[in-house]
């Protein structure tokens, strides 16, 4: 197949009815009103099936990240329950700055 270096609709053309001369196009089957009927809910269907995989993934990510702030708050309250009862004989040996 020929490439013209000029690009026109007239070379174009003579490159689409060369191809056509040379190979053999099938036809182009238009589809029936059920057909399309059904592409387009399948469409649909495929646009639910993201929306509702996006909205697991945020629902799984909200979760991880409250237990994960659960586990932290529990860790640092714990530490902060051990410093306290460590912490009882010092707290007369600090000096306050005003």
């Amino acid at each position: 197949m020929k490439l013209a270096k000029v690009k026109t609709d007239k070379s174009d053309t003579k490159a689409i009815s060369e191809y056509g001369r040379l190979n053999d196009v099938p036809l182009y089957n238009v589809l029936t009103e059920v057909q399309s009927e059904y592409l387009q809910l399948f469409r649909l269907l495929d646009s639910y099936l993201k929306l509702r995989t996006a909205t697991k993934n945020k629902l799984i990510r909200r979760r991880s990240i409250r237990y994960s702030l659960k586990v932290c708050l529990w860790f640092f309250e714990a530490k902060f329950k051990t410093f306290k009862q460590r912490g009882r004989g010092f707290g007369d040996s600090f000096v306050r700055v005003s």
